[in-house]
């Protein structure tokens, strides 16, 4: 009893059967003569489509992948939106803005959208500068003139345009620096 039994071994010189469709019963199999070779099932000839692709500057996406980024870009750049108002009434940056543009941003990467992806990454990382503090309302303004950008670069996108860089709003947003010069003054 010592002995290791060895595996079955495969046979992959029979033929694969032919597709089945829903709702349509298998064909009975053909009887082949004694020593004959097993019969080649029969597929029709028909092309391959051609896979459909949306294609953005250099990136190429599948339309469902293009569908979801429409969609969830939409729907950040609403909060954005409503955060960029918040900062405008004296709130304080919040954590649903720094969420809002890190998602963004990363959505933008994963398509290759870069100019969308590195402002709202630079939107990002300047809130979170901020430390959830309230912001002058030249911070305000730069805000909401970024998420406005961030807006008609999603408009192009969905028009099937690369977007251009916003490298003025860019340079901005990292002039912002610290903390304390995003404060309002205590005059």
């Amino acid at each position: 009893a010592g002995e290791a039994e060895e595996p079955p071994s495969l046979d992959f010189s029979m033929p694969l059967p032919s597709p089945l469709v829903i709702g349509e019963e298998a064909p009975a199999p053909a009887a082949a003569a004694p020593g004959s070779a097993p019969p080649t099932p029969q597929t029709p000839e028909t092309p391959e489509p051609a896979e459909e692709v949306v294609r953005l500057g250099e990136a190429e996406l599948s339309p469902t992948l293009f569908s979801v980024f429409v969609s969830e870009a939409n729907s950040h750049l609403g909060v954005l939106a409503e955060e960029a108002v918040a900062l405008t009434r004296g709130e304080p940056v919040s954590q649903k803005l720094q969420r809002g543009a890190h998602t963004l941003a990363g959505i933008a990467g994963t398509v290759r959208v870069l100019p969308l992806h590195e402002l709202a990454h630079v939107l990002e990382l300047a809130m979170t500068r901020m430390g959830g503090q309230p912001v002058t309302a030249e911070v305000g303004t730069l805000v909401s003139e970024c998420v406005a950008e961030l807006d008609r670069m999603a408009a192009a996108v969905r028009e099937l345009r690369m977007p251009e860089p916003a490298e003025t709003l860019v340079a901005r947003l990292e002039e912002l620096g610290t903390v304390e010069a995003a404060r309002p003054s205590s005059e």
